[in-house]
């Protein structure tokens, strides 16, 4: 078995377990220095910006809103020591993992023996909105108590609320009153969107349309559809022979070392850009670079590519 199909295993494997994390082979810098700290010509390349199609674009046409923590997460209305985080982006794929949840969660401070004597009754509501923000009526409603609450108890606190898998825009809000008296004391409100699930990925080649032997190429994943991508850290280099693909090297024709990690790439995003080292005595031709993603939880595996010429 070579090489690349261990790697192909171990990355089945990986998102088979449901294994999402940081790469720990670090991507490479796109943009050399000098030891002066300039720019380095001979491996400058222009990398895609993060965002290459932008999904969220129509939700920040719709009226702002103003119902928000602060921005370290506190809630100005809360104890101090309390923080609310929103576990998902703003953009919903039917099918992804948690896809169909807006989920909020409570954070304390110190997870420690602190008690929190909250006295909230929290109203969780999803409204179907169109693109001026009016509501199209509710999608999903639930409700929450809290007294005296220890801070281990509220580290798993979450404040799940449903979303349709209809495509459209939606506003999910969190209002909080006093349980005694009633009265409104605060609310938290977010914009999302659901979209159609559509996959669209390209392995982009980056920089010099022609490579010297012994030279550096760059490539990048580019995410145009709306699936999540997992993204391993190796890559497969092949050259041109006889009108065959044949591997470019035969000690080794993989790149940087396995890791069963990976990294994520959501819709409308780019990969970090990553170095090709072409080996030294390459034969001037035409090579390919592939490289294989993992389509977020239906674990279809895709086969991305790109070609460089050396010489």
């Amino acid at each position: 078995m070579s090489l690349w199909q261990h790697w192909h295993g171990l990355l089945v494997s990986c998102a088979a377990a449901g294994v999402v994390g940081l790469a720990s082979v670090s991507p490479a810098t796109a943009v050399e220095k000098s030891e002066d700290g300039r720019r380095s010509q001979k491996d400058a390349v222009s990398c895609a910006p993060p965002v290459i199609r932008d999904y969220e674009r129509v939700l920040r046409r719709l009226p702002p809103i103003t119902a928000r923590p602060r921005k370290n997460g506190s809630l100005p209305f809360g104890p101090r020591g309390i923080f609310v985080h929103e576990l998902r982006r703003r953009i919903y794929v039917p099918g992804d993992a948690d896809g169909q949840k807006v989920r909020f969660e409570l954070l304390p401070d110190t997870p420690g023996g602190r008690v929190f004597n909250l006295d909230w009754i929290v109203k969780g509501r999803v409204r179907a909105i169109d693109r001026r923000g009016r509501s199209r009526g509710t999608v999903d409603r639930a409700k929450w108590k809290f007294g005296r609450v220890g801070a281990a108890k509220l580290l798993q606190t979450v404040f799940g609320l449903r979303i349709p898998p209809r495509p459209g825009i939606y506003r999910a809000e969190l209002t909080f009153d006093r349980g005694t008296t009633g009265r409104r004391i605060g609310r938290i409100a977010q914009y999302l969107r659901v979209v159609k699930p559509r996959v669209d990925a390209r392995l982009r080649v980056i920089g010099d349309e022609v490579v010297p032997p012994g030279g550096v190429a760059h490539v990048q994943v580019e995410n145009l559809g709306t699936r999540e991508l997992l993204d391993g850290n190796s890559y497969e280099l092949m050259r041109e022979e006889g009108g065959a693909w044949v591997p470019a090297r035969d000690d080794a024709n993989v790149g940087p070392a396995i890791s069963i990690g990976s990294r994520s790439i959501y819709g409308g995003l780019s990969g970090s850009c990553e170095r090709v080292p072409i080996p030294s005595d390459a034969a001037a031709g035409r090579y390919r670079v592939s490289r294989l993603v993992v389509v977020g939880s239906n674990r279809r595996i895709l086969h991305l590519s790109g070609t460089v010429r050396v010489g």
